[in-house]
């Protein structure tokens, strides 16, 4: 019995680095830099002025989520009141984004083109309870190289 929990434990052992590897590749497949080449309001007209033009999906795992990582926007500053909690997940075929500042954001889907391109739709949230209309945004992001 012994012999057998020894063995056990040592493929669990052996088993879960190579498991984490694994993962934390296919973590980062979409990491990197991305503009916005089109959004797209309904109904027509509303602020988007949460979501920058252009963004990093660092590495970086989120302070708020283990599941997620740190979304840092580049170029102009958006309009986040002093907070900025902007997150992004990998998840199969698709990739999760979040633009918040606490109190409202923008979060949604993007699933790849194949030509280091995604395409989705982010839904507005707000904290203030049947206060926040509908809002939705058709996004169009492209990849492009991370500028230093």
């Amino acid at each position: 019995m012994k012999l057998v929990t020894k063995c056990f434990f040592l493929a669990l052992c052996i088993a879960l680095p190579v498991w984490g590897q694994t993962v934390a590749t296919n973590n980062f497949q979409y990491a990197g830099c991305y503009e916005v080449r089109t959004l797209n309001t309904t109904p027509s007209g509303d602020s988007t002025k949460l979501i920058p033009s252009q963004f990093e999906l660092t590495t970086n795992r989120s302070h708020f989520n283990n599941r997620s990582f740190v979304l840092k926007p580049l170029g102009e500053s958006v309009d986040t009141h002093g907070l900025q909690l902007f997150s992004w997940t990998p998840k199969k075929n698709r990739l999760h984004l979040e633009f918040s500042n606490g109190k409202s954001g923008y979060y949604g889907n993007l699933k790849p083109t194949g030509t280091d391109e995604f395409i989705g739709n982010l839904k507005y949230f707000c904290d203030w309870l049947g206060h926040c209309g509908r809002h939705d945004v058709a996004i169009t992001v492209h990849k492009t190289d991370c500028l230093q």
